[in-house]
């Protein structure tokens, strides 16, 4: 399973290779906006552009408030490299005068070697202490490895995680872990090639 996470950081990498490129050399462009309101609120917005010697990053982000407390807003960007790479992300949030929130996000890339991967979340609370979120995580390796993973969680109720993987040569592995206010319990199988159950490495 090393190999596969190996391909996981390959992968991020390349993903943000585009952003760190893009800023050795960058030729920006951009506008924004801020609007307020006679509430006491306003609107603000902005985009942007960075393009380098070895690719270009696209940022957008929004937000507003009604002059009541309560605010949410938008972002998202997009890198794109000359090797072939890409990968987005975006999000958004909500805060209300309760004291309840929300906020949720994705991001997905493509290696120019041929690896991919996605990943997304989201919390909320109810502003009374009462917290849930998940996230999952999906990734493709160029050569055949995979690994997929969620976690979801909620005040009263502790973390569940679960997450399979499988290697290029085949070897997989299949585990979750439950973690409550009472301690935490895990299981793992791992199998061969040929499917049958082998000892999982430590």
């Amino acid at each position: 399973m090393k190999k596969c996470l190996y391909s996981a950081i390959a992968l991020m990498l390349v993903i943000t290779s585009a952003q760190v490129d893009a800023r050795s050399k960058p030729t920006r462009s951009g506008s924004g906006m801020v609007m307020p309101k006679a509430n006491g609120g306003g609107i603000a917005a902005g985009s942007e552009t960075t393009t380098g010697a070895r690719g270009s990053v696209t940022r957008r982000g929004q937000a507003g408030s009604d002059g009541q407390g309560n605010v949410r807003g938008s972002s998202s960007a997009l890198y794109t490299g000359v090797n072939g790479g890409s990968g987005n992300r975006s999000g958004k949030f909500q805060r209300n005068a309760d004291g309840s929130f929300s906020r949720s996000g994705n991001a997905s890339g493509v290696g120019a070697n041929g690896g991919s991967g996605t990943t997304a979340g989201s919390i909320a609370g109810d502003g009374q202490g009462n917290i849930n979120g998940s996230h999952r995580t999906n990734l493709h390796g160029a050569n055949g490895s995979s690994y997929n993973g969620q976690t979801t969680g909620a005040t009263g109720s502790g973390i569940d995680h679960t997450s399979n993987g499988t290697t290029a040569s085949g070897t997989g592995y299949d585990a979750s872990t439950t973690v409550t206010q009472d301690g935490a319990q895990h299981s793992a199988t791992c199998t061969n090639a040929a499917g049958d159950v082998i000892a999982c490495r430590k």
